[in-house]
């Protein structure tokens, strides 16, 4: 594993990955948490995984106790000037989603963004049609920007995004928080 908790891994993802990255990402629950609006094939999957490099870095996560490859996070169009990056991460595996997982993968990516990295902010954008996932990033330690209107077409209408960011000072005491848990 590259990075690790006693709960989950992160590992480079591996073209092997791919299929079931497809499988997740078209069904009806990721897609419309995504950007993705149109179904995938391996034409499509390969292409973004040959676009992977170091403004983009993704991870698998695994689930500790049985090995499984359970889902996907990293840090996209990460700007080192400015030093800020956007957050993505979805548990694709059904049976492993509500399981807490999404804490333990956010203080592995936040380790890694902010400690080795050396980035300042780290932001997400849930659709407002999706509150559930913007409190669990609001447990996570995100805050709330802004709310922009109609950024997003879904299901026949136009829905909102809400922009979140956690900056580094605001980690370290989450990271504290973190660790003092799991003790």
């Amino acid at each position: 594993m590259f990075l690790e908790t006693d709960i989950i891994g992160l590992r480079q993802l591996e073209e092997d990955d791919l299929p079931q990255m497809r499988d997740w990402r078209n069904s009806p629950i990721i897609r419309g948490r995504t950007r993705e609006y149109l179904p995938l094939n391996m034409i499509n999957q390969k292409k973004w995984f040959a676009s992977l490099d170091s403004k983009n870095i993704m991870f698998a996560i695994i689930e500790k106790k049985t090995g499984k490859f359970i889902g996907v996070t990293g840090l996209v169009h990460i700007d080192y000037q400015n030093r800020i990056a956007e957050y993505s991460h979805y548990i694709g595996n059904p049976e492993t989603r509500g399981k807490g997982y999404s804490r333990h993968v956010a203080y592995l990516v936040f380790e890694y963004a902010f400690g080795k990295l050396g980035l300042h902010k780290v932001w997400g954008e849930i659709y407002t049609h999706a509150p559930d996932i913007l409190n669990i990033d609001k447990k996570l330690g995100f805050k709330h920007d802004a709310t922009i209107r109609d950024t997003n077409f879904s299901d026949g209408k136009y829905w909102g995004s809400h922009i979140i960011s956690i900056l580094d000072t605001e980690w370290e005491k989450l990271r504290e928080n973190y660790i003092k848990e799991r003790k």
